[in-house]
């Protein structure tokens, strides 16, 4: 069985979302799945959901974690977050 991001993952990173982030806008979101559409789903298939809930999650931690940003001074969201803190 292959799973559609649109059709059955989109349920878990809604929660994900409506957790870590109060709904404010949605072009964030937008953006977001835009990106994890073109990184990891297009050209991929999936046989299970736990294989693409997995590759889903690795992907949220590189995002948050590790992908630099240009508009946050070439920092991640985490490395610019602290370096707030700090400041």
């Amino acid at each position: 069985m292959i799973f559609s991001i649109d059709d059955q993952i989109i349920i878990v990173l809604f929660l994900q979302r409506k957790i870590l982030h109060p709904l404010c806008d949605n072009s964030i979101m937008e953006n977001f799945f835009g990106l994890l559409k073109q990184e990891i789903y297009y050209g991929t298939t999936y046989y299970s959901y736990d294989e693409l809930k997995k590759s889903i999650e690795k992907y949220i931690v590189y995002y948050n974690e590790k992908r630099i940003r240009q508009k946050l001074g070439w920092m991640s969201p985490v490395e610019y977050r602290l370096s707030a803190l700090t400041s």
